[in-house]
């Protein structure tokens, strides 16, 4: 046998065995399964590697922001309780569809250990912010954000959130829609 017949054989094996596996669904549907998995892994720590690290070991960025009512938040606000802090803007599809999640986040939490707060990026004006939030009726803290809290907190994509705990520490982050229950097992809310 000659070399090309040789690899002429090997080649036809290996689309004989590749066709034989593709045709048999016990062991294409996991091999698929886990393929997309792999794939939206790699997606999701492409999305998230440059946020802050949500370990409870780093601090939230120091800032002092004001609200579209006028008030003046810090960072320090974070302090002595849970806190969900969103950031969107306006155009973003995924966060108007989070919008109504957050409400009822914000309903559960509001006696409970947990604060929320809307942060504006990406705006032209305050009215804006303002049409946005009626449009959506949200009745939580929504601060206005600036060019230096999106470096400092690294948002890159619209929605990012964090959960800040009690001492002040991020422990979860994530990017992108979040359904209600994600809200609430990010926010450690569920009981679980």
């Amino acid at each position: 046998m000659t070399k090309s017949e040789v690899t002429q054989a090997d080649n036809r094996s290996i689309a004989y065995y590749w066709k034989a596996f593709r045709s048999n669904p016990w062991l294409s549907w996991p091999a698929d399964i886990f393929l997309y998995a792999v794939i939206l892994y790699g997606v999701y720590s492409w999305q998230t590697g440059h946020l802050i690290k949500a370990d409870g070991t780093e601090p939230v960025p120091a800032f002092t922001a004001q609200t579209i009512s006028g008030e003046f938040i810090s960072s320090e606000n974070f302090s002595g309780k849970k806190s969900l802090v969103y950031f969107f803007a306006t155009w973003c599809a995924a966060c108007n569809m989070s919008m109504s999640n957050l409400n009822a986040l914000h309903r559960r939490a509001e006696s409970g250990e947990l604060a929320v707060y809307l942060v504006a990026l990406s705006y032209e004006t305050k009215q804006e912010i303002e049409e946005y939030v009626a449009r959506h009726e949200l009745n939580m803290p929504v601060i206005l954000g600036t060019p230096q809290m999106a470096r400092d907190f690294r948002i890159e994509s619209f929605p990012t959130y964090y959960v800040i705990n009690e001492e002040g520490k991020i422990i979860s982050r994530d990017v992108g829609y979040s359904t209600r229950t994600g809200l609430l097992w990010r926010s450690g809310e569920l009981g679980i």
